[in-house]
């Protein structure tokens, strides 16, 4: 009979950890210039307070990739388009997507209710409007501003356009965006009205929004910290 060594004898086998799970300690050196390079690129603080946090979503896209030392993953993520591809890969691991369509209700209430009217009604309105959605994650917020500034614009007498730019610093969460489809359980966060008028089921599952809304919004990859 084949004897199975225990997890963490040193031995291998069933039960053990695979290559790389135990992976060597971040010392403090190394953690400030994780943190330093994290807020020069996306603006991300990591506090000390949130050392775990970092290090353990470090650890697991090392793990995915075959790393074994932080210094070697930090040291390959300076340059070159691998090292393109994994920072916004990474970038996505680390950044929390939280958002929802019409998220702040009298921030839409206030637009629809004040400033939009004001607007248009100026001597200085144009007929255009270009709005610019930051940190836009998977495009809700940018699609639920696309559906508020049709419907008010769509009562103004004369021609009216609007278009709105939604930036981000995750790659993968404006691929979403663009995609312009969610489930369907995010229905219920979009007023009935509109609702009926800009969404279109796409099987049992999930919905997308209007093309017309979609040729509105531009989804592109941005870091307010570029405008420094």
């Amino acid at each position: 009979m084949t004897e199975v060594p225990l997890a963490g004898d040193g031995q291998g086998g069933a039960g053990a950890r695979p290559p790389g799970f135990d992976l060597p300690g971040m010392d403090e050196d190394l953690f400030r210039r994780w943190v330093k390079l994290l807020e020069q690129r996306t603006g991300i603080v990591v506090p000390t307070t949130r050392r775990s946090f970092l290090v353990s979503n470090l650890r697991g896209r090392m793990r995915e990739t075959g790393y074994t030392n932080f210094e070697n993953y930090y040291e390959d993520l300076q340059g070159g388009p691998r090292a393109a591809v994994e920072w916004a890969t990474l970038v996505d691991r680390l950044t929390i997507h939280e958002t929802r369509f019409f998220r702040h209700g009298p921030s839409y209430e206030f637009l629809a209710s004040s400033w939009l009217p004001e607007r248009t009604a100026s001597l200085a309105w144009d007929g255009s409007l270009h709005a610019w959605s930051v940190g836009c994650a998977t495009g809700e917020e940018a699609y639920s501003l696309a559906m508020l500034l049709d419907q008010v614009l769509g009562m103004v007498p004369g021609r009216s356009y609007f278009g709105i730019t939604a930036t981000d610093v995750s790659q993968p969460a404006l691929a979403v965006g663009r995609t312009a489809r969610y489930s369907n359980h995010r229905r219920a966060e979009i007023p009935t009205e509109l609702a009926a008028r800009y969404l279109h089921d796409v099987g049992r599952e999930s919905f997308e929004i209007d093309e017309k809304l979609r040729r509105r919004v531009a989804f592109s990859v941005f870091n307010l910290l570029d405008l420094g």
